[in-house]
Order: C-alpha cells, then structure tokens, then sequence
C-alpha cells in the first residue's frame, strides 16, 4: 500500500503566560512565542479574549543586547 501524505507543518504558538496583576493595577501583560515551519511568511491579524476589554500585540527586538517592546499597528 501507498504511504500516506505526511501532514503539512503548520504555525503554531507555544510557551503561552499572563504576568500577575500587580495590586491597585487594571493591566497586565500576556506573552506568546510563534513558529512558522513554512518557508513562506505569514501575519498575526488580531487577538482578543474575554478576560480584557483590549488587546495590543507588541513585538520584541533585542537592540545593542537590550530587549526593547514596540506595539505593532493594525
């Protein structure tokens, strides 16, 4: 019998984590790592969840051995 087609490998997020609210604070942060297997690119369209009113996506860009977070527009 013929092998069957393996699976196409697709984006995934893993390591997923909220950051405690700190007392008195109405905000808090979530992280989230992605990896695409494709060879091609691909975007994150938007987030949202029920625990917020809002969602901003930043990304992380290490800069002279510092982490720097910049929120990344719409």
């Amino acid at each position: 019998p013929a092998a069957a087609p393996a699976a196409k490998a697709e984006m995934h997020a893993f390591g997923a984590w909220v950051r405690a609210t700190p007392p008195g604070s109405t905000t808090t942060a979530a992280y989230v790592s992605f990896h695409n297997p494709q060879k091609g690119t691909d975007r994150l369209l938007g987030a949202s969840t029920p625990a917020a009113k809002r969602v901003e996506i930043h990304e992380t860009r290490m800069a002279n051995g510092v982490a720097q977070m910049r929120r990344v527009e719409g």
